[in-house]
């Protein structure tokens, strides 16, 4: 439970110390869809000692906070400073590789905020493929459906809904998948 893991760890870290395990459990508040807690707990982020990958993955907490409550404008201004992070920070070529797709993921994500979809199934269709966990693919295939959604393509929202809710466990995104699956069967009536 989340909750319970928050409170363990608000004791066990003093504010502004642990980064990795902090990342950790912003992804657990994000998977449960807990976006205003995830981007609270970035506080137990070290910026001044931060690794440029921590970074760019504290970036991309904020910017699902962002854009979870619609807030786009605030998270393009999020997506430039990314931006600037992965253009002038020192990485590995394979973390490089991972921040240049978690950026061009949320970038998508903005565009199609703004009913903007030019490339975004294109996006989303390759991490999907890519990802090399299932969650993360759950993640991708639930951003599918919504920009099929969005895009009026009923039959492939629900195939990627389908896919969610039956692969994403408990998750945010399976509930959330389930929800719209239910939503959509009762508009067929």
């Amino acid at each position: 439970d989340s909750e319970q893991y928050a409170v363990r760890f608000e004791k066990l870290y003093p504010v502004g110390t642990a980064t990795p395990t902090t990342l950790a459990l912003c992804n657990i508040y994000l998977i449960n869809g807990e976006f205003e807690k995830a981007a609270k707990s970035l506080r137990w982020i070290n910026y001044k000692r931060i690794r440029p990958y921590y970074l760019v993955c504290s970036y991309n907490v904020y910017l699902s906070y962002q854009l979870s409550f619609n807030y786009v404008q605030d998270a393009k201004e999020t997506l430039k400073e990314m931006r600037e992070k992965i253009d002038t920070l020192k990485f590995s070529p394979a973390k490089k590789e991972l921040c240049e797709s978690i950026y061009q993921a949320k970038k998508m994500r903005c565009s199609m905020y703004e009913g903007n979809y030019d490339g975004v199934e294109e996006c989303f269709s390759t991490n999907c493929q890519n990802e090399k966990t299932e969650l993360n693919r759950v993640m991708m295939k639930f951003s599918l459906a919504e920009l099929f959604l969005a895009q009026n393509r009923i039959p492939e929202a629900k195939e990627a809904f389908t896919y969610v809710a039956a692969h994403g466990n408990t998750t945010y995104y399976a509930k959330q998948a389930r929800e719209e699956l239910d939503r959509l069967r009762l508009s067929e009536n």
